[in-house]
């Protein structure tokens, strides 16, 4: 069944051209039908799937006596359908018209055929060439119970590997792609790996023994909507022990760090010179904060001094990691405010 604009939605309309200015003519008598429209196009929305836009040239003036009342619209499935169904006598009371949003929901992927004419007293215009538009695919359901487990070491027994899981709830996905980052500095340790449709599982050889990352699983539409879950913290392993008795002092050089070693490896020295390393609230020390690396002291080393001239007023703020290639420690941290 036809739709049709309501008496007050019509009146809205021609109130807001009245406003923008547009011509709005007073009804008079039409001896012709209008000229017929043309330039008919459809386009697919960037953003909602199954919403089809379509444009035309009104060549038939609102000062003309002639000018359309309404327009017809009418659409058919398929590239080559015939059995056009109208779907909208759109009143033009005086006004031009060269725009309608055909946004009734439509199954993904879908082309749909569409033809406008013109109409008033006197009759109705030709009909408009045909127009196609194609509906884009819906972003596919997201993954759903993300999970990761640690496994061990690869099977060159250096770095550790962990298999990220998950269900596959959608139909329509064109593939899948796992991003890994570091918590301590995502934006700069992002890795992307695409997989096909239908994975559910992707085994990561390259994580390191005690680190913790973050994983998301992103199901990729087919055009380019997408939907994400994540991201999940995993720490790969057990890792190594951390060192104990870390503390800080201030000495002529610099500043002197002391601590004992629970596991044999080469330890790397961070800091960090502003508040943002530390969470107002908690106090917990933030690993994406902006630390720098200071140095890595080899392994058995149980001190450190800092060579700098502090600034007076400050808080310095240390984190101490066990690390070798395959292995890394929970990291420990201390700080010392100057005087």
């Amino acid at each position: 069944m036809p739709i049709r604009p309501t008496r007050t939605a019509l009146a809205v309309v021609a109130l807001a051209l009245l406003a923008s200015g547009a011509s709005v003519s007073p009804a008079a008598a039409a001896t012709l039908p209008p000229t017929a429209p043309s330039g008919l196009v459809a386009t697919t929305d960037p953003s909602i799937a199954w919403w089809i836009h379509l444009t035309w040239t009104d060549n038939t003036p609102a000062s003309s006596p002639d000018n359309e009342t309404r327009f017809e619209i009418e659409r058919c499935l398929g590239a080559t359908c015939t059995d056009f169904a109208n779907i909208m006598s759109y009143a033009t009371p005086g006004f031009d018209v060269g725009r309608f949003d055909d946004t009734a929901d439509k199954p993904d992927g879908t082309t749909w055929s569409y033809r406008v004419r013109g109409v008033n007293d006197a009759g109705a215009s030709a009909w408009t060439p045909v127009a196609t538009g194609t509906t884009a695919w819906r972003a596919p359901a997201a993954p759903t119970t993300l999970a990761a487990a640690y496994v061990g070491a690869d099977r060159r027994g250096l770095n550790g590997s962990s298999v990220v899981t998950w269900s596959d709830a959608a139909t329509t996905e064109a593939g899948y792609v796992v991003g890994r980052c570091d918590a301590a500095d995502c934006a700069a340790t992002t890795v992307r790996v695409p997989l096909p449709a239908d994975r559910t599982s992707y085994r990561d050889d390259t994580v390191v023994d005690g680190r913790e990352y973050l994983y998301a699983v992103t199901a990729l539409g087919r055009s380019g909507h997408d939907s994400t879950t994540g991201p999940l913290s995993h720490t790969a392993g057990r890792g190594l022990a951390a060192a104990t008795s870390l503390a800080a002092r201030r000495v002529t050089a610099g500043v002197r760090l002391t601590w004992r070693n629970q596991a044999r490896g080469p330890v790397r020295i961070w800091r960090c010179d502003t508040a943002l390393c530390v969470d107002g609230l908690t106090g917990a020390y933030r690993p994406d904060g902006p630390w720098t690396l200071r140095t890595t002291v080899p392994a058995g080393a149980t001190a450190w001094t800092d060579v700098f001239v502090p600034a007076a007023a400050t808080r310095y703020s240390y984190r101490v990691q066990v690390v070798t290639p395959s292995a890394v420690s929970a990291p420990v941290h201390t700080s010392l405010t100057t005087g």
